[in-house]
């Protein structure tokens, strides 16, 4: 086995992390809100404000870090991904998860502004292409969020292909795309059935 291999594995098995710890809030939103007390749209907001974080913090943090060695700056941001998750859990109010939700979404906007990097920089030159497919492909499987309440065979909140979206198309024990969940379409107009 080639030596670029093992830090790649790692580059690759840390973005799997990231985006699984991106997605399962959203198939926890009723229990977060059941948990905090808050309506399910209030805790929506926690990931609404995680995607805006990540949006608008990539180039501002990538160039404000943009001197650093890659291996510090990464340590750096998994040091705060994993302190922003354990602030996570002991998290005791919905404003005390937020910050530490926007944390975790500091330290993701940062990881995938490096990693592709990272991962093209440990490849040999002709094994660039692979290095990257491998960083690129690792969120794929990634647990996907639930569709919905699964009552009586049928999903019920979204449809069942946001969750064959998010798999990358592969089915999972979490939400299989079955014709029941899926949205009967009348005319151009897909009609979603809430339960």
């Amino acid at each position: 086995m080639e030596r670029f291999w093992v830090p790649l594995c790692i580059l690759t098995v840390a973005g799997f992390t990231f985006n699984t710890s991106e997605l399962i809030p959203i198939g926890l939103l009723s229990d977060i809100a059941g948990s905090f007390g808050v309506s399910e749209a209030r805790a929506g907001m926690l990931i609404t404000v995680y995607a805006w974080v990540v949006a608008l913090m990539s180039l501002p943090l990538m160039l404000l870090f943009a001197r650093m060695e890659y291996r510090r700056l990464m340590l750096g941001v998994v040091g705060v991904f994993v302190v922003s998750h354990i602030a996570t859990v002991l998290s005791t109010g919905y404003y005390s998860l937020m910050v530490s939700r926007i944390g975790v979404a500091l330290a993701h906007s940062l990881f995938w502004s490096i990693a592709p990097a990272m991962a093209v920089a440990v490849a040999p030159k002709s094994r660039r292409a692979t290095a990257l497919s491998a960083l690129v492909a690792s969120p794929c499987f990634s647990p996907t969020p639930r569709c919905g309440r699964r009552r009586g065979g049928s999903c019920s909140g979204s449809a069942s292909g946001a969750c064959a979206r998010y798999s990358g198309g592969m089915e999972n024990d979490v939400c299989r795309p079955r014709s029941a969940c899926l949205p009967r379409a009348y005319g151009a107009v897909a009609k979603v059935s809430y339960y």
